[in-house]
């Protein structure tokens, strides 16, 4: 039986870490191969046979290491995220006084230092799906980028989940990391050693809260 102390411990405690990463650290290209095996083995929409196979129902990783790619992705990240928070810190200036948005910031602007970019991606254009087809779709890819989070934690490395160049700028990454026109990109997840052991559980609702039984 699996213990169930550590299992929770590894769920309730892999957070999204941006700054808490040793930067000067290199991150191993067979630790972050190891996490992706672990991935792959995430559950599958499409079922255990397709899965089998190189296909559109497994996830595909994009591992972005060295300097010049990552400036480049960086880039696009940067031009990505940096009118989202701007647009953002106007609608809701007292909290970004308070520096609500300054970690966001700081991520955005070091993006390439981190020292491994990983681009989570689809082997098939998901987006001319039906909108139940594309959830189907995306049901047999994310679930690989959370369990390579999880593999990560497993291994001392920190991730963050991020999207945000989703929106609008998958043309610009497609061409930086010269990925096929039939490909559907996903979550980037930066990479990097983490710093220090305090990781703990976040503030969430109670199950109770957000539970509906036989109904809504």
């Amino acid at each position: 039986m699996i213990d169930l102390a550590n299992a929770d411990e590894l769920l309730t405690t892999t957070r999204g870490v941006r700054k808490r990463i040793d930067f000067e650290r290199e991150v191993p290209l067979p630790l972050i191969e190891e996490c992706i095996d672990v991935a792959l083995q995430a559950p599958s929409g499409t079922g255990a046979k397709a899965s089998a196979e190189v296909g559109v129902a497994v996830p595909h990783f994009v591992v972005v290491q060295s300097p010049e790619k990552k400036k480049a992705v960086g880039d696009v990240y940067r031009a990505a995220h940096h009118p989202y928070l701007d647009q953002h810190a106007r609608a809701d200036p007292e909290r970004d006084a308070a520096g609500g948005f300054d970690l966001a910031r700081w991520q955005t602007d070091h993006f390439e230092d981190y020292p491994v970019l990983v681009l989570v991606c689809a082997n098939a254009p998901i987006e001319k799906l039906s909108p139940g087809m594309q959830v189907g779709a995306w049901g047999s890819i994310l679930p690989g980028a959370w369990s390579f989070m999880l593999a990560a934690r497993a291994r001392g490395l920190g991730s963050c989940w991020t999207t945000i160049h989703l929106d609008g700028y998958v043309e610009p990454m497609a061409e930086a990391l010269g990925l096929p026109d039939h490909v559907s990109q996903g979550v980037l997840i930066p990479v990097g050693y983490y710093t220090g052991e305090s990781f703990k559980r976040a503030t969430r609702p109670a199950a109770k809260d957000v539970m509906h039984v036989d109904g809504w």
